[in-house]
């Protein structure tokens, strides 16, 4: 069962919790896509936006979507089929 569960969800979530570093030290810009996506597992895994913004705030500036305005669309890859180009629309409208 956890097999196909992990199936259906491939491509939809970030492994990074789990210790993926597939997109680690792409984006041109240094900014951590894992850490943005993990920032918005706590909105939609938990429906906490706030726990979102805490651990948002708590990134190095480096790592945060601001950096990101610069790319017509996301560098990085993520080696699991993750849509990087939804995570920074989607880390734009939570945090910016």
């Amino acid at each position: 069962k956890l097999q196909r569960y992990g199936e259906l969800d491939q491509g939809k979530s970030c492994r990074g919790v789990t210790g993926c570093t597939g997109c680690l030290d792409q984006c041109p810009e240094g900014v951590k896509i894992c850490e943005l996506n993990r920032c918005i597992g706590y909105v939609y895994g938990y429906s906490d936006v706030e726990l979102a913004k805490e651990n948002y705030e708590r990134l190095p500036d480096s790592s945060r979507v601001d950096h990101c305005g610069n790319c017509d669309e996301c560098l990085v890859h993520c080696v699991h089929g993750l849509d990087l180009n939804d995570t920074v629309r989607t880390a734009k409208k939570l945090f910016a």
